[in-house]
Parts: structure tokens; sequence; C-alpha cells
């Protein structure tokens, strides 16, 4: 069920064009220390609207790059783990090979190694990379970052980033809560 959430949620993210970076933003209602809360919403090209609601910070090396944990009504509020880097894709032939050899060789919460297998996706021109574990995994990720000070991370090109995680407990509590009590939309309502 996990697996197929998952690739459904990626059928309709590639189905609709989606990006949610660029999607219809409201205003943060909730922030708390580096963190701040957001809801997105995306319609998709069938008429339903996709909601996610998710809290974020930005790299403190690098403020174009942002780590972002989303919750999705449709999806039973699992944890989608993001990695938005500031790497510019190419606009030539090379888009595709510079996709294909991306990925985050590591990974810290606190100085403690975790594996980050990752989904790597341009959006807008700019390297995303996804957390590519099974729901237990992505729980537990989300739990260490609730627990977390600080979390680094370096990609395949050598680019270097860390976060603040002071925050994130309360602004991902909030997230999912709102996940949870989510009423669908009709296009109509808005």
């Amino acid at each position: 069920m996990v697996s197929y959430c998952r690739s459904a949620l990626w059928a309709l993210m590639l189905a609709a064009g989606a990006c949610f970076v660029s999607a219809n933003t409201l205003a943060a209602q909730f922030s708390s220390q580096n963190w701040a809360y957001a809801r997105y919403k995306n319609t998709l090209p069938d008429g339903s609207v996709l909601t996610e609601y998710a809290g974020g910070t930005q790299d403190s090396l690098n403020p174009d790059s942002r780590f972002r944990i989303g919750f999705f009504p449709r999806f039973g509020c699992l944890p989608l783990i993001s990695l938005y880097t500031d790497v510019i894709i190419p606009s030539d032939s090379t888009a595709d090979e510079m996709l294909a050899t991306f990925s985050v060789p590591s990974f810290s919460i606190d100085r403690t190694p975790i594996k980050f297998p990752a989904l790597v996706e341009g959006v807008n021109r700019r390297v995303v990379l996804y957390y590519n574990g099974d729901e237990s995994r992505r729980i537990k990720l989300r739990l260490q970052v609730d627990e977390g000070g600080s979390a680094s991370f370096g990609l395949s090109n050598d680019q270097k980033g860390a976060f603040s995680l002071l925050g994130s407990r309360a602004v991902l509590e909030y997230a999912e809560a709102q996940c949870r009590e989510h009423a669908p939309e009709t296009p109509a309502s808005g």
C-alpha cells in the first residue's frame, strides 16, 4: 500500500506537471524558531485538489536550499521528506544525465549518519531530492528530525549544507494535525 501511495503521488505530480514550490501558497500560519508551516494547494488536470501541509527550514549555508517535510491527506498524512537544492539543471541534453547521477552521499542528524536513499527530480530547473524510504523509515526519520538539533548533508556534486532542526517538532506536529483534520475540497469550493 505504501509503495502504491508513493507511486500514485509521483504519477499525480508528473501528470499535473506539479511543483509544490510554485503552487498557490497560503500565508504561513505558524512558525517556531527556524521552521515555518505552510499549506500548498494544487489543482490537478482531473479537477481534484491535492493539498500538502508542510513544515520547512532554510539551509544555514545556502538560503536557496530548503529542507521540508510535508503531509498529504490523500496519502494518509505520511511524511514526505524533501531536500530542495539550489543546483540548477542545465536546459540542454545533459539534464537527464545529471539527474540520473545525482545523489545524497551523506546526511546526518546531530552528527549521526543516516542513509538518505533519494528519488531525484527537476522542479523549476532545480534539483529536488525526495527521501525514498518505506513508511516505517519515513516515520523514523521524521521523529529523528523532531528530536534533533541540526542536520547536515553532502551532495554528489560536492555541495554541502546544514539545517537547524530547532522548532521542527512544533511545526511538524501542527502540519500533521492540520493534515489529519483536512476536509476534502472540490475545485468549486476553493
